[in-house]
């Protein structure tokens, strides 16, 4: 079986004959099957794939806790590599910003001046990526690695993950494609007894530690090239794993402070605590109390903020709220017609009673 990635897409098979409205068409329905997946195979948005990238985003995420202590490796070859390049240095700007240590690596195929001009050698050199990876492997404690590798193709990726399948208990590893795992690349690589197919099958027998993120996307419009689809497809994927991860990340960091603080009070002397006077005060939703200018303003009602539609209730709701406000309304003008009357006849008596001494 040949890879799906380099066969011709059927939809774009006129593409030179097509006007330019209908050549932008063709494109939009060939990306449509980035989402949708490609006749019988999960797209993007299937849940089997969506399950498989929380996977790799609680990883993540339990790795930017300590960031100092950790690495996420993004590797790759040719266009793939370059996204791990500005998808690595993207985050580590993030990082920084907040006052984190950069954990984020990348290793591309033809070291950096790869970036700029293709380098094809070095993306079957199995040997450099694992020396590569183990320079960084030596200096964390615990590791992410991304292979992303559009047909699942790239010897350079495999042999980083071979690596990583020898240190579970420090390295967890995901790969990246868009090939069903059956169509992974399977001929012989030079010096190696393993080819890249072996290296994935093996990724299946680890469900814990590795994990395999491949929507089968289609052909891309133009056979062969991989960073029209692919390349989009890696961007979406890696974007949406690492961002997750650091929403998550702030979830727990904001938790963590809010019971923080609720423990420093619970330790605090009685003394220091308040009186039973003081037990309506106020906190914010980090567990901190408000100040005494926002502890004297009236709270918010619970539905601020948002637009209620008389759908939302229940069938005749409407009508009765406008009765009971009615019945408000009235009762309310009933009191204060009773103190105005109450009013006028204390009055009315205090004017008697001058008289009578005058």
């Amino acid at each position: 079986m040949g890879s799906i990635t380099e066969t011709p897409n059927e939809l774009t098979t006129d593409l030179d004959r097509a006007t330019p409205e209908f050549l932008v068409r063709l494109l939009r329905q060939c990306d449509a099957q980035i989402f949708s997946g490609w006749r019988q195979f999960p797209g993007l948005n299937d849940s089997e794939i969506i399950r498989v990238m929380q996977k790799v985003i609680f990883v993540a995420s339990e790795l930017l806790c300590s960031p100092s202590s950790s690495r996420i490796v993004l590797t790759g070859s040719g266009t793939s590599g370059r996204i791990a390049f500005f998808t690595s240095r993207a985050f580590n700007e993030i990082l920084v910003q907040q006052g984190k240590y950069p954990c984020f690596e990348y290793i591309h195929a033809g070291e950096d001046p790869a970036l700029f001009a293709s380098r094809e050698a070095p993306e079957d050199n199995w040997q450099l990526a694992q020396r590569r990876f183990s320079e960084i492997l030596s200096g964390a404690d615990q590791v992410l690695l991304v292979g992303v590798t559009c047909g699942l193709s790239a010897p350079f990726v495999a042999g980083q993950i071979d690596l990583a399948l020898k240190h579970p208990d420090r390295v967890k590893a995901a790969l990246v494609g868009f090939n069903p795992v059956e169509r992974a690349r399977n001929t012989h690589i030079e010096g190696w007894n393993k080819t890249v197919l072996d290296v994935v099958k093996e990724m299946e027998r680890h469900p814990d530690t590795c994990f395999i993120v491949n929507p089968v996307i289609g052909p891309e419009p133009l056979t062969g090239s991989t960073r029209m689809k692919g390349g989009s497809a890696t961007k979406i994927i890696l974007e949406i794993i690492f961002e997750r991860a650091f929403a998550r990340v702030a979830c727990c960091e904001r938790d963590n402070k809010a019971r923080k603080a609720k423990k420093r009070f619970s330790l605090l002397p009685s003394s220091r605590r308040g009186s039973k006077k003081d037990m309506g005060t106020r906190y914010d939703r980090d567990g901190m109390p408000l100040s005494p200018t926002q502890q004297q303003s009236p709270p918010s009602p619970p539905n601020a903020g948002h637009i209620l539609h008389s759908s939302d209730s229940p069938q005749g709701t409407e009508e009765e709220d406008l009765q009971k406000n009615h019945s408000s309304l009235h009762s309310d003008d009933h009191r204060h017609d009773h103190h105005h009357y109450h009013h006028q006849t204390h009055s009315h008596g205090c004017d008697k009673e001058e008289k009578e001494e005058e």
